[in-house]
Order: C-alpha cells, then sequence, then structure tokens
C-alpha cells in the first residue's frame, strides 16, 4: 500500500502543474504545425514564376515544349483557385505530385552557333538583373543525345528542372514515335502518365492503404516513445536529485524501504506520462476523424494494424521502465544537476541511436541487421514497433523481445535499486564507477 501512496504523490505533483496542463494541451497542436505548417510555407515559397528564353537548335523542340511548360502553368493556377474556392476533392486529385505552383513563360531565340556567344552575354545580364529566370539550350542531335543545357541563377529549383525533364523527355518519345509512323491516338495512349495506387496485403487479404498516412501515423507514435521516455525519464532523474538535495528523501526513507520508494517514484511519474499520451490520443484520433474529409488524399487511408497500436502500448511502457532505471540511477548517484547531466551522455547515446536507425528502417523493416538490433532490449521499444507496423514480424519473434525486455527491466531494477538505496543517501564527492560497482556488492 505503501508504494500506492508514493505512486499517488508523485502523479499529484507532475498532474496538477500548469506546465503539465499547458504541455498537454499545446503539444498535439504543435506536433500538427510541424507537420502541415511547413507544407503550407513551402506552398506559398515554392510559387515561382520563371520566364525562359529558349535557343531551339532542332527548329522541332520550341512549340511543344511551350505547350507543355505554359499548360502546366495555367492547370496550376486553375488548381490553386479551386483550393480558394474549397473545391477540395478535385484539388486533391489535381494536386497529387505537383511541386509547388509554377508559371512558366517561354520565349524563343532564333540564332545560329557562331552568334550564341553574344547571345549568353546578354542573356546573363538579364538573369542578373531578374527579367528572366535563365536560358535553356536545346542542341540539334537533342533527339539521339537526350541532353540540353540550362542556364539559371538558381539551379537547385527541382521543381523547375523536374517539369522540364518531364516536358523534353514527353516531346522527344512523341518525336520518335512519329517517326515510326504512330497514329497520334497511339501516341496519346503511349505517353499517358502513370498513377499508382498502393494496396497493402495484410494476413493474406487487400487493404487500400495511403503510404504517407501509414508512414506518418508510424512516425508519430515512434516519436511519442521517444518524447515520452525522455521527458520523465529526466523527470525521474531531477525529482530525485531535488528530493535528495532538500534532505526529503531521509524523511521519506523512514517510512518506506529505498526498494518501495525507488518503484513508486519511476511507476508514479511514468503514470503521469501515461495519462498525458491517453490524452494526446484522444485529441488526436478525434481531431484525425473531424478533419479527415479536409485532409489531402495522400494523408488518407492510414491504416496500421490494430497489432501495432498494441505493440505501441507494450514497448511505450516497458521502454519507459527500462530506460527509467537509468535515470534513476543518474539521479541517485548525483549531488547537483550538472553532475547528473554527466551521467546523461551514456543513456542519451542508448536512447537516440534506435531512435534514429528507426527511420531508416521503415524503408526495410525485414533488414537482417534491423531484426537482429529490435531484440537488445534497449533498442527494442523502437525498433520492434517499427517492425510490427511496417513488415509481418513472427509471433515468436515479438514475444521473445517482449520478454527479453521483461528480464532486463528485472534485472536493472534490481542494480538499480542496490544503488539508490546507497546513493540516494550519499553527498559531497560524486562517486566513480569503481564505488558504483563496490556499492553492487554490498548485500
Amino acid at each position: 500500500m505503501k508504494v500506492l501512496t508514493i505512486i499517488k504523490k508523485e502523479v499529484k505533483e507532475i498532474v496538477v502543474k500548469k506546465a503539465f496542463i499547458i504541455g498537454t494541451l499545446l503539444t498535439p497542436v504543435l506536433m500538427v504545425g510541424m507537420v502541415f505548417l511547413p507544407s503550407l510555407i513551402m506552398g506559398k515559397v515554392a510559387k515561382t514564376n520563371a520566364k525562359i528564353m529558349v535557343i531551339d537548335f532542332t527548329d522541332s523542340v520550341f512549340n511543344q515544349l511551350k505547350t507543355e511548360l505554359e499548360g502546366k502553368g495555367k492547370d496550376n493556377k486553375k488548381i490553386k483557385q479551386n483550393m480558394e474556392k474549397d473545391i477540395l476533392e478535385k484539388a486533391k486529385k489535381q494536386t497529387d505530385g505537383i511541386e509547388g505552383i509554377i508559371t512558366f513563360k517561354l520565349e524563343n531565340i532564333s540564332t545560329t552557333k557562331d552568334k550564341l556567344p553574344e547571345i549568353e552575354k546578354k542573356l546573363k545580364q538579364e538573369i542578373g538583373s531578374k527579367k528572366i529566370y535563365g536560358y535553356l539550350i536545346i542542341p540539334k542531335n537533342f533527339l539521339k543525345d537526350r541532353k540540353v543545357i540550362l542556364k539559371a541563377k538558381n539551379v537547385a529549383n527541382i521543381a523547375v528542372i523536374k517539369s522540364i525533364n518531364s516536358a523534353l523527355r514527353k516531346i522527344a518519345t512523341r518525336k520518335l514515335l512519329e517517326k515510326e509512323n504512330f497514329p497520334e491516338d497511339k501516341i496519346e495512349e503511349l505517353t499517358k502518365s502513370v498513377r499508382i495506387s498502393t494496396i497493402k496485403i495484410e494476413k493474406g487479404k487487400e487493404k487500400k492503404s495511403s503510404f504517407i498516412g501509414e508512414y506518418l501515423l508510424a512516425v508519430i507514435l515512434v516519436v511519442l516513445i521517444f518524447m515520452v521516455i525522455l521527458v520523465y525519464g529526466q523527470t525521474v532523474m531531477r525529482s530525485i536529485v531535488e528530493e535528495k538535495n532538500m534532505r526529503v528523501t531521509e524523511v521519506l526513507l523512514s517510512s518506506v524501504d529505498s526498494f518501495t520508494l525507488f518503484l513508486g517514484k519511476i511507476t508514479g511519474i511514468g503514470a503521469a506520462g501515461l495519462i498525458q499520451v491517453v490524452i494526446w490520443a484522444i485529441m488526436f484520433f478525434g481531431g484525425y476523424i473531424y478533419f479527415i474529409s479536409f485532409l489531402p488524399m495522400r494523408f488518407k487511408g492510414a491504416s496500421v494494424s490494430p497489432m501495432a497500436y498494441i505493440a505501441f502500448a507494450i514497448f511505450f511502457i516497458l521502454g519507459y521502465f527500462l530506460y527509467s532505471t537509468l535515470f534513476a540511477i543518474a539521479g541517485a548517484v548525483s549531488n547537483t544537476d550538472q553532475e547528473a547531466q554527466q551521467f546523461l551522455q551514456p543513456i542519451m547515446i542508448l536512447l537516440i541511436l534506435p531512435y534514429l536507425i528507426s527511420f531508416s528502417s521503415i524503408q526495410n523493416p525485414d533488414n537482417a541487421i534491423v531484426v537482429a538490433l529490435s531484440f537488445f532490449p534497449f533498442f527494442t521499444p523502437m525498433l520492434m514497433f517499427v517492425r510490427v507496423a511496417f513488415a509481418s514480424v513472427p509471433v515468436y519473434q515479438f514475444i521473445l523481445s517482449t520478454v527479453l525486455m521483461i528480464l532486463t527491466i528485472i534485472g536493472m531494477i534490481f542494480i538499480a535499486a542496490k544503488i539508490f538505496r546507497i546513493g540516494i543517501l550519499s553527498y559531497g564527492k560524486k562517486p566513480n564507477l569503481k564505488q558504483i560497482f563496490l556499492w553492487l556488492k554490498e548485500r
């Protein structure tokens, strides 16, 4: 019963604070902002008025290129108008795959090779004065070599280059088909663009799925695991250091033993974290259900399997307990926050490494290295969750990783409790590793 009293005390101390309430309400807003605000800003920033002068030595590409690119610019303007009028469904379908709003204006320059240097000199001056975006040189053997030269002040605008590349590729293909005397309707059919619909196979059944929606949902859950373990693990550490300095621990130890205090503290603080995550989950899914009709098509169809949610709950709780024992050790052997920060570095490495690996493992969750690392208890919470979310993990592997984590937690609690029992009442000089190992030998 004493451990429950300590748990209630820790939960109450955290939950009633203004910082907890404000953080709980603002964090989902900030996370949504981090996901969608850059896209909205980039949509504004990515507007490009590209006036391009074309030097076409083939004398046959310019007109088609002008039609292709200036036509795309008009389509983009229509898309924007549709979005502004809230004709969302039509706009969503049209905007898939468009990188920014680009308005092209092409003008042809007829010249010969010997006059090209003089023309280029003039065009470079116009680029410098921002009269034109740049100029495109189409060599005479373009259809054979498929090479052109774009000269501009900004050659890092991928959307502009991609649009020009796509248009030229389509023109070259069309001309080669015309050369082979293909009928116009056949050429149109052969050069038609391809749209890919993703369908997920889960337990032998088809399930329509959006990769972006599924990816974002899994990433949000990985970030939650990382963030809550980091924030509340450090809360455990700071709470121990604070109570140790205020000599509150000595009063508490007069009523309960060190193991009960240790277990109650990490469980209580973890319960506060769990309350916050549950509130966030309710806010997130409530918001998702409400706003789903307004979301772009690529964010719909997030179909992470129910097993992934079970894995998230299990590894979130186990991950917190595992890492909290390390944070508790750091707090128990430290007299100040500055000393605790030194012990924090190796814990942070253990936490950040799987976090970083998890993002790359999303693309290939069945990779042998990822599979092996997912059984390492300190990497399991994030890597095994990613594997469950994006691959078919054998049940025995899931159970084995969970059992290994539980055994590691039990072992870490035993070690941490021994260090905590002695370290919590040790003041003055910071203990070195040799002294900490000696504490483990004491009964």
